[in-house]
């Protein structure tokens, strides 16, 4: 690659990638593409691309990228790496994994060593999870990912208080990890009884430096749900989502407090949201099926299934729902 296309290139990847990581996936995918017309043939433009299409749940686009590159360079450590984070996405876990360790056979990055221990965690293997995390840490002490993995680790393995001690850690070097604080605070409130934790978090939500933050919200309503308050859960949610829209967990929590309140009809919106960026979430796709039914919308249901279908080819499980709808469809005009 001549030197002026290589600086080029890293300058409109960095953009992106900057772009990418504030959710601006229509801007940075702009720049890649208009990058690709001068540089047609460059692998790396081509995964930058592929990786964004991924995040932005185009997945089909991604695969294509994907395999061409692969076709022209079959050890593209980049394009192995994104085959695995679409694997992982459609929560193919293993083909995910063996993805990810022949990209690491090739360049023993950080980042790609971090997709294998998530892959390992999911599959509940923790004890190899652990060892990647082990190992990752003495080799990088200043890369604190490792030490957020290996808290989750220990909590997933029921080492609490191993767990809490490697959250506070961790949260010394990244302070602003509100996913890792949420975390942190879940443990310390794990034996006080919801009534006792709702008013402590409601006191922390009192704290000017805490009203932002999306997780103590998200927290808040799981502990409201837990007493059976679905009605203020859903206040909770709401203002969570607020903080960070289009935030998958907690669309799809926000969709099943509603459906528990059987107020269905509103739970479509949250629900459709969720399942257009993850196909593969069972009970998301379930708890739509069922309110579909429910509310009489079949149509509704065949038409929403078949558009996320068009959008994610790869998910063909989606038709025995639509079989299903259409039966019911068929059952009512009988």
């Amino acid at each position: 690659m001549p030197d002026n296309e290589y600086l080029n290139v890293k300058k409109v990847t960095d953009k992106a990638f900057k772009l990418k990581q504030k959710n601006n996936y229509q801007q940075a995918r702009e720049i890649l593409e208009d990058a690709l017309e001068k540089y047609p043939d460059n692998n790396f433009l081509k995964t930058s691309l592929a990786d964004l299409f991924i995040k932005d749940n185009k997945q089909q686009d991604a695969e294509n990228l994907i395999e061409e590159v692969l076709k022209d360079d079959p050890e593209n450590y980049q394009a192995l790496l994104c085959k695995g984070n679409l694997a992982y996405k459609k929560r193919e876990y293993e083909k995910a994994l063996e993805f990810f360790q022949q990209a690491y056979t090739i360049e023993e990055k950080p980042y790609i060593a971090s997709r294998i221990i998530y892959s390992y965690f999911k599959l509940e293997k923790y004890q190899k999870a652990l060892n990647y995390c082990q190992q990752w840490l003495e080799r990088t002490e200043d890369d604190s990912r490792f030490l957020k993995l290996k808290a989750l680790i220990h909590d997933k393995m029921g080492k609490s208080e191993d767990a809490s001690s490697l959250y506070e850690d961790y949260l010394q070097k990244k302070d602003d990890d509100d996913f890792a604080y949420k975390q942190k605070l879940k443990l310390k409130l794990k034996d006080k009884s919801p009534d006792e934790a709702i008013k402590e978090l409601r006191q922390l939500l009192r704290l000017s430096s805490k009203k932002d933050k999306a997780e103590l919200y998200t927290l808040l309503a799981e502990k409201l749900e837990e007493n059976d308050e679905y009605q203020e859960a859903v206040q909770e949610y709401k203002k969570a989502l607020e903080l960070n829209p289009g935030d998958e967990y907690i669309l799809k929590n926000l969709g099943f407090s509603l459906v528990k309140m059987e107020k269905r009809k509103e739970s479509l919106k949250y629900l459709k949201q969720a399942c257009r960026q993850d196909p593969s979430d069972y009970y998301v796709c379930s708890s739509l099926e069922a309110s579909f039914k429910r509310l009489n919308r079949h149509q509704e249901g065949i038409e929403f299934f078949k558009e996320v279908i068009k959008e994610n080819p790869g998910y063909k499980k989606l038709w025995g729902r639509i079989k299903k709808l259409q039966k019911g469809l068929e059952d009512n005009e009988g």
